[in-house]
């Protein structure tokens, strides 16, 4: 096992230098350099940042509502995304309309977010739920997730190097 940035855990399964990786949604750009498991999960996506406004509310947050208030302030939001991950079709499409506008700023892992979040250099971040629940325990400040209104469950897979045998996909599923 080896603990790289997802970026290069990518690029590494690409060239066949990793045979696996976990916790992987599907894109046909992926599907061009990888083969995928059957899906054994459903990723949930929370939008974590400290200023909410209402705290009490259970409803989901329009990411690109969110995105476009900070807009149309003076001084805009900026959302924390891992480089390289795929955030499903909805979400990819709103982080694609706030990039030229420099609101989308990429991390190598979700550590870096944290930090660059506590020190006020972004408004929020994209993580899955379940890390969310660690990173609020050593956040250093109260930190909120809120689930994303344009998300829908995206399937997790094992994505293995192209070159993997299918018969050990078939045995592994």
């Amino acid at each position: 096992m080896v603990n790289v940035p997802w970026q290069r855990a990518l690029t590494m399964l690409a060239r066949s230098e990793l045979d696996i990786l976990y916790s992987a949604g599907y894109s046909a750009e992926r599907g061009e350099f990888a083969a995928f498991s059957i899906p054994y999960r459903a990723e949930r996506v929370v939008l974590v940042r400290r200023d909410v406004g209402d705290r009490d509310s259970d409803e989901a947050v329009s990411l690109e509502d969110w995105l476009s208030a900070g807009a149309a302030r003076a001084e805009p939001h900026y959302l924390g995304v891992i480089l390289g991950n795929f955030y499903g079709d909805r979400i990819d499409g709103v982080l694609k309309r706030f990039d030229d506008g420099g609101n989308i700023r990429r991390f190598s892992d979700d550590d870096q977010m944290l930090r660059t979040l506590n020190a006020g250099r972004i408004h929020g971040y994209l993580i899955e739920s379940v890390i969310f629940e660690d990173h609020a325990k050593r956040g250093g400040a109260f930190f909120y997730a809120s689930d994303i209104a344009e998300q829908t469950p995206t399937p997790l897979h094992y994505m293995f190097a192209k070159d993997t045998d299918p018969t050990i996909i078939s045995r592994f599923n």
